[in-house]
């Protein structure tokens, strides 16, 4: 669809054959026009609270270094090791450890001065 005339304070979008036009709100319109998504704001946010949370608390990441460890392990030949460490990556393994490590392990050795994983 391509944008029509203005019509006080809501932009009529001109309709090709078989779609039909419907009206949308001249702020939302703008903020596309910007380069702005209506997810902008709540992304940027999630952001800031982020930052401000993990800030204080950076952790050894136990969980997975314990998995990059155990993947050392595995086998004695390199290339089985490396087939393990991608399949590990391809299922969300090293994934969990890091959301696990970020989320709960890291929280709770910040908070208790002990390594969750020893």
């Amino acid at each position: 669809m391509r944008e029509g005339k203005f019509r006080r304070r809501t932009i009529v979008t001109v309709a090709y054959p078989g779609k039909r036009a419907r009206p949308r709100d001249a702020a939302a319109a703008r903020a596309q026009d910007a380069g702005m998504s209506k997810r902008t704001l709540p992304v940027l946010a999630l952001a800031a609270v982020l930052s401000t949370t993990a800030a204080g608390c950076y952790g050894s990441y136990g969980a997975f270094h314990k998995v990059h460890a155990w993947n050392g392990t595995v086998a004695s030949d390199k290339w089985a090791r490396s087939a393990v460490h991608l399949g590990l990556w391809i299922l969300p393994v090293y994934e969990l450890a890091i959301v696990g490590d970020f989320l709960i392990f890291n929280t709770v050795e910040h908070l208790t001065g002990d390594k969750v994983f020893k």
